[in-house]
């Protein structure tokens, strides 16, 4: 594939490097010299250093053969108007524009259309499904995939603690431990892979569970939420979040308030979204310091409770009420004053509490200084990204890029019909995650034969897709889904 990239900034270059290491074509265009000066000698690519929303360059660029067209600048005016030259230039290109406003998200439809863009990335909405998502299915839980192809199966995180009782123990020996701290567990579910200081690791049975992990669990969500509350080595609190308190008013916040107040249209209800039709009723109270702002958010939302105070004074804070709070976001426009804030309301006794954050250095220092969860928006405008850039092949694009999940068919002529799973050659790095047989949806075990028609979902390096899909046979399409990771390596935009 070729893909041509507008904006070389942080989104840019992270997407062009995962490109470049899948093995695809691509060229960079940046009209800043000096940041083409700092990234030519670490991309293995063309960049060329123009006005990216001008005939001329794009021609230059050789837009006529390209496959993709991925617009990731800063203004989403240029990314607008690029992305249709692209299409004016080369009427079978796929395009991808980067947004932020919210009058343009609301008329996304419209714009799209007019501008010839087939996906319109728009990171602070993504990063609100996240919090969102916490907030629903469990404080502590940053990570938290809908896989809706294979019915209520999910993909949770859940981070090991200090007094998690699985610290130290091997993948091998889980369920026995998590059997000698609750007696007859014998839930289903599958650990699929973990993070570890950023890299992302599939677990073998002697992989040993480190304090600071992420590990990432399959099933189904009740299921989920038991082990998870095991794994934490303390009852949910999430049960009890009633009470939400958000710290600071960036654009995430109007993404947050129009999802819980149906206000951003009738496809991106919460009950589309997460996949559930009931809710538990949130009192949710925003504290911001800026009068106009306040004052906007009053007439947007007025059903949600809008406080005009300075969120740095203690006493302000002691006013309002903050260890009161089941829940405390912090979602100023500084990643620096959200990591005192939420570390702030952990020691005053609030016990959940989500910060946003800009790079991974933060969200080390984040845990360190108690706060339970960050939450990035660059990286989810990253992942978003690339699971377009990569078409049909991936569901989900994984933390730090460098594993998928796909879905795929089992054809009758796979080597591998009526193969029991453990006697099935994959390559490294790659596990079957479920299969979908008929309505039923189960975890699998390595006595369990692959038959015609399974549905399987896997996790693979994206450079082994084309492999597993000859090792099945595959003969049916692979459907893209949009991913809302949340693990911090990025930045409050």
């Amino acid at each position: 594939m070729k893909y041509t990239i507008l904006g070389a900034g942080f989104v840019g270059f992270s997407v062009a490097s995962s490109l470049i290491e899948s093995g695809h074509d691509v060229l960079l265009i940046e009209k800043d010299k000096e940041r083409v000066s700092q990234i030519l000698p670490r991309l293995d690519c063309k960049i060329l250093s123009d006005e990216g929303e001008r005939f001329q360059t794009l021609r230059e660029a050789g837009i006529e053969t390209s496959d993709y067209f991925l617009s990731v600048t800063n203004q989403e005016e240029v990314n607008l108007m690029a992305c249709s030259i692209a299409r004016k230039l080369n009427p079978h290109i796929k395009t991808l524009s980067r947004i932020r406003s919210l009058e343009y998200f609301r008329n996304i439809d419209e714009l799209s259309k007019i501008f010839k863009v087939d996906y319109c990335v728009h990171p602070h909405f993504e990063t609100a499904i996240s919090v969102i998502r916490t907030i629903e299915y469990g404080g502590g839980v940053s990570d938290i995939y809908v896989l809706n192809k294979f019915k209520r199966v999910f993909l949770r995180s859940v981070p090991i603690l200090p007094n998690s009782p699985i610290k130290g123990t091997r993948l091998a020996d889980l369920r026995l431990t998590l059997n000698s701290s609750s007696p007859h567990f014998d839930k289903q579910f599958l650990v699929a892979f973990m993070t570890r200081r950023g890299e992302s690791i599939i677990p073998r049975g002697d992989t040993i569970f480190e304090e600071g992990d992420d590990v990432y669990l399959l099933g189904e969500p009740d299921t989920l939420e038991r082990v998870i509350d095991e794994i934490r080595g303390e009852s949910s609190e999430s049960k009890g979040i009633r009470k939400v308190m958000i710290v600071g008013a960036s654009l995430m916040v109007d993404y947050l308030l129009g999802l819980y107040t149906n206000s951003l249209g009738s496809d991106l209800k919460l009950s589309r979204l997460l996949g559930r039709s009931r809710f538990v009723n949130r009192n949710i109270t925003v504290i911001e310091k800026d009068l106009s702002r306040c004052e906007e958010l009053s007439e947007l939302y007025p059903q949600v409770d809008i406080l005009k105070a300075d969120y740095e004074d203690d006493a302000t804070l002691r006013e309002v009420e903050l260890e009161s709070a089941d829940m405390v976001i912090t979602a100023t426009e500084s990643q620096e004053r959200n990591i005192i804030l939420a570390a702030h309301s952990n020691k005053i006794g609030v016990k959940n509490t989500i910060a946003l954050v800009n790079s991974h250095l933060y969200t080390d220092l984040a845990q360190e200084l108690g706060v339970d969860l960050t939450v990035s928006v660059r990286n989810s405008v990253i992942s978003s990204i690339l699971n377009f850039a990569k078409g049909q092949k991936s569901l989900i694009t994984l933390v730090g890029n460098q594993h998928d999940i796909i879905h795929v068919t089992v054809g009758k002529n796979s080597e591998y019909c009526f193969t029991e799973i453990n006697k099935i050659y994959l390559p490294e790095e790659a596990i079957i995650l479920c299969i979908k047989r008929g309505e039923n949806v189960i975890i699998p075990r390595g006595e369990i034969p692959i038959l015609e028609d399974d549905e399987l979902l896997l996790i693979v390096r994206y450079e082994d897709i084309t492999r597993i899909q000859k090792i099945f046979d595959v003969t049916m399409p692979l459907h893209h889904e949009n991913n809302h990771d949340v693990q911090d390596n990025g930045s409050v935009l």
